[in-house]
């Protein structure tokens, strides 16, 4: 929280659950859609705030050259499937500079079923009335491929 905005953030996916700006009459409102309850999060098939990988998208056929991939959306593979990073706990640390406040998501993927581990990191910044995600990921197998192309949507985006 800082004088313009209030970010709440779940372990749970790396998400974003709810945004507060303050209105010109000094009021805080509520400017994302969310879940109120926690237990309706955990149950999320909408993938709302939740960080999407290790792909965002479909997978036609789900494979990947000789790779194959659960098939959660008949016969392709979508969005990481039901063990991408939307469903996974991340580590979670906070930091605060003089100009700024955030979380840093850390995730190590083993359950995904991607060739890896993929070792993820996921920054919320709040700086004044701007909200900064930057997102960033590798495999630290270099020897074996790895098949990575996580959702962006929140980058520097001024609310």
């Amino acid at each position: 929280r800082n004088d313009y905005l209030e970010v709440v953030l779940l372990n749970y996916g790396a998400r974003l659950n709810q945004i507060f700006a303050t209105a010109k009459a000094g009021k805080s409102e509520k400017v994302l859609l969310s879940y109120d309850r926690f237990e309706d999060v955990l149950t999320d098939k909408s993938f709302f705030g939740a960080t999407v990988g290790p792909v965002a998208g479909r997978i036609r056929d789900a494979s990947w050259g000789e790779h194959r991939l659960e098939k959660n959306c008949g016969s392709h593979h979508i969005h990481g499937g039901t063990k991408g990073w939307s469903f996974q706990f991340w580590e979670v640390e906070v930091f605060k500079t003089p100009s700024s406040i955030g979380v840093v998501f850390y995730l190590k993927d083993e359950f995904s079923t991607y060739p890896g581990p993929i070792t993820a990191t996921i920054t919320y910044r709040l700086t004044k009335n701007e909200l900064e995600m930057t997102t960033s990921a590798s495999s630290l197998q270099s020897d074996q491929p790895c098949l990575l192309q996580p959702f962006r949507k929140w980058n520097k985006r001024h609310l």
